[in-house]
């Protein structure tokens, strides 16, 4: 899956050299969504002054050469170095922000998400199995809040949350591969029908 002590073999590096440019681009140049392999190389990249083969200082290689700031490259690899490779790896199939998963960090090792007695791998395989863990484990730690006293406060709430809901099914439908899609959809329209259902009975 990936290498714990967080480092490369050199050819492994060699090859990440070649292709990063292009790669942060197509991972949005947002840390969340970087694979755990891209942090490890940009971090030997900017401590082995390797970018000095590209440009006059780190700087200079993160604005010409991977298009973004050089705050933004140094906060990809302040995760990594918080939080280790899990943490990109479950950001990959969920999107969780770096906030979000400290909260939970506790529940998550090399071996996967611990929750209720098991232990889920993180692979892709096993996306719908992480989103759901990670949600319920999100709920776990935060705090409780007061029900909305009115009904039109509880709907406010409710819609709050499914638009939430709306938002974590697109996220996966853009990192979903083909057959992953195809029970995306299935999960979807089990959701759609019981919103149908709601709305039926609702009139």
């Amino acid at each position: 899956m990936h290498q714990s002590n967080g480092t490369l073999h050199p050819y492994q590096l060699t090859f990440g050299l070649g292709i990063m440019q292009g790669q942060l681009r197509a991972y949005g140049s947002v840390a969340g969504r970087c694979s755990a392999a891209y942090a490890i190389c940009l971090r030997q990249i900017r401590e082995g002054e390797l970018y000095l083969l590209f440009a006059a200082n780190w700087d200079q290689y993160c604005v010409d050469h991977l298009k973004i700031s050089r705050r933004t490259a140094n906060r990809i690899i302040a995760c990594l170095e918080e939080f280790g490779t899990a943490y990109f790896e479950v950001a990959e199939l969920t999107g969780i922000t770096p906030k979000e998963y400290s909260a939970i960090r506790d529940s998550i090792d090399d071996d996967g998400i611990h929750i209720d007695g098991d232990v889920i791998a993180l692979v892709p395989s096993n996306c719908e199995l992480i989103v759901g863990a990670v949600a319920r484990l999100q709920a776990q730690a935060r705090p409780a809040e007061p029900e909305p006293a009115s009904i039109d406060a509880r709907i406010v709430a409710v819609e709050k949350r499914a638009c939430q809901l709306a938002a974590a099914f697109r996220r996966l439908a853009g990192q979903a591969d083909e057959f992953e899609r195809l029970r995306l959809l299935d999960a979807l329209r089990k959701v759609i029908q019981s919103l149908s259902q709601i709305e039926l009975e609702a009139i």
